[in-house]
């Protein structure tokens, strides 16, 4: 029972994260990754994966950061971008788990360059790549639902990456 439970967070955490990329609006889909990185976490926390629960708690401050880089003068520079990274590698080094480590770590990195990103093509591509060390990751440490739904997302992406570029290339003819 406490298996199922386990894995029904993290369905919520990724039922999140797919209705974020189906907003073209970069607000919405921010802040829709937020409540995903924390609903995430908890799944993670769970499953004993603490490298990962961290980066995923630690990840809802990047993106307030982020979001609102252009609203809050300290918040814009790339300072923030690498101030990030650096903190989620030394994270990364604190819980150190082995291997699958790296793999949190380079799901992180790329994740969090893509919230980095302003335009929501980098950011589904950025989040593209993530989405593969994490699958990775969630074989590792049997996050059933991590997987299946990795793949849900890679899938996702990939359409809303095509439909959104047909978007563009009608407007431009």
């Amino acid at each position: 029972m406490e298996q199922i439970l386990i894995q029904a967070i993290g369905v919520m955490a990724f039922a999140i994260l797919w209705l974020s990329f189906q907003f073209d609006d970069r607000k919405v889909l921010v802040n829709l990754r937020s409540f995903h990185n924390i609903v995430y976490g908890i799944h993670f926390y769970f499953l004993n994966a603490l490298t990962a629960s961290a980066l995923q708690i630690m990840a809802v401050a990047r993106n307030f950061v982020f979001l609102n880089r252009t609203k809050h003068k300290a918040f814009n520079g790339k300072i923030w971008l690498f101030i990030f990274l650096i903190l989620f590698l030394i994270t990364g080094i604190i819980t150190w788990e082995g291997p699958v480590s790296i793999l949190s770590f380079f799901g992180m990195g790329l994740g969090t360059l893509s919230i980095w990103s302003e335009k929501t093509q980098h950011i589904r591509l950025f989040t593209l790549l993530s989405t593969f060390f994490w699958l990775i990751h969630n074989f590792i440490i049997v996050s059933f639902a991590g997987i299946f739904f990795s793949i849900i997302t890679i899938i996702s992406l990939s359409v809303a990456m095509l439909r959104f570029k047909r978007k563009i290339s009608s407007v431009q003819i």
